[in-house]
């Protein structure tokens, strides 16, 4: 590049000049951040991954990241693994199985990546659409913030967890004498600070992607999967005899945002890119298959239940998710200018 030329960039929407700065950013970046970069004098910006100019850089900097984090899985894989040979556990085998699978998830996603740059380029378009759909983030995040509170709240009225699950959790025995109720306000509470974050988390992920393809906003969808959830963890515990007193958490109504998404980017497969088809299924498969490792079997049904619920609503609103694709088909970008999303 000429040094006359004015090289500016985007980096997670804040704004960098020049050549160097611009190199430095690239280098720290990858496909799950925001980086957009101008050229040849240019005021738009552009997705560096699209830039003639610093794709290559870009690619190698993405590939670096990825063979660290898989080197990385890997490590903690090698290290659970003599963990359980030393001190042999239930959970450190799940725990060894479950380091595993994500292993090879991103070793797949590497090789796939590496091999086809344009998938690469896809697969960034489409975590930015996701990106602007923040907003939906942000509601779930308000109510897990509610749920939080209000089982805090719960807890020092009744001195203990264990008083709040028998007031308001889903304790079958409860259920049993009609108490029904209950397979409703059992997905308000969870069994710890880690259950409640991991269902946070899940909703921060999935409640964008299901805002990029459906005008609902999903309310519905997951308190009907939440109920469903919780009246098959309840069905299947009297089947199998488990030994669970009860159940508490959201993760039905996250599975059904989970189930509605996957099977809504199959619907519409002709009106957007194969590659949203890719990165949003295998993400989706991933989480699923690694709450069958972690979790008991009964939750397993509860989340399972909650995924094919949403299936189903995916399958009932599917003309109102083509209309909500259709306008949003073109959106406007950090820098004003209108872009078509492919």
């Amino acid at each position: 590049m000429k040094n006359n030329n004015i090289t500016k960039c985007k980096y997670n929407n804040k704004e960098f000049e020049g050549e160097e700065v611009v190199r430095s950013k690239i280098l720290k970046w990858h496909v799950h951040q925001s980086l957009e970069v101008t050229e040849h004098n240019s005021n738009i910006f552009i997705p560096v991954i699209e830039s003639s100019e610093y794709k290559g850089l870009a690619f190698k900097s993405n590939k670096s990241k990825s063979v660290f984090l898989i080197a990385y899985l890997s490590l903690s894989t090698c290290i659970h693994s003599v963990l359980y040979f030393y001190f042999p556990s239930n959970r450190l085998i799940d725990m060894t199985i479950a380091s595993s699978v994500v292993t090879i998830y991103y070793v797949i996603e590497y090789i796939a990546s590496m091999r086809n740059l344009s998938l690469l380029r896809d697969k960034y378009e489409f975590i930015q659409r996701v990106y602007l759909e923040k907003k939906g983030a942000y509601f779930y995040c308000l109510v897990m913030l509610f749920f939080g509170a209000l089982q805090y709240l719960a807890t020092l009225y009744y001195d203990s967890f264990q008083e709040v699950i028998v007031h308001f959790g889903g304790v079958y025995d409860l259920i049993d004498q009609g108490q029904y109720w209950r397979l409703l306000s059992a997905s308000m509470f969870h069994s710890s600070v880690a259950h409640w974050m991991t269902n946070t988390a899940l909703l921060m992920m999935f409640a964008p992607c299901f805002r990029v393809l459906s005008s609902n906003n999903g309310v519905s969808i997951f308190i009907i999967g939440a109920i469903v959830g919780a009246v098959m963890a309840y069905l299947s515990n009297s089947i199998i005899l488990s030994g669970a007193d009860g159940y508490v958490g959201a993760s039905g109504g996250v599975y059904s945002l989970m189930g509605y998404f996957t099977v809504a980017l199959f619907l519409q497969n002709r009106n957007i890119p194969s590659v949203w088809i890719y990165t949003g299924i295998n993400f989706t498969m991933l989480n699923i298959l690694l709450s069958i490792i972690l979790l008991p079997i009964v939750s397993s049904f509860a989340h399972l239940s909650g995924f094919f619920t949403g299936a189903f609503l995916a399958v009932i609103f599917k003309n109102r998710d083509n209309l909500r694709f259709q306008q949003n088909n073109t959106t406007t970008n950090n820098s004003g200018v209108i872009s078509t999303v492919k």
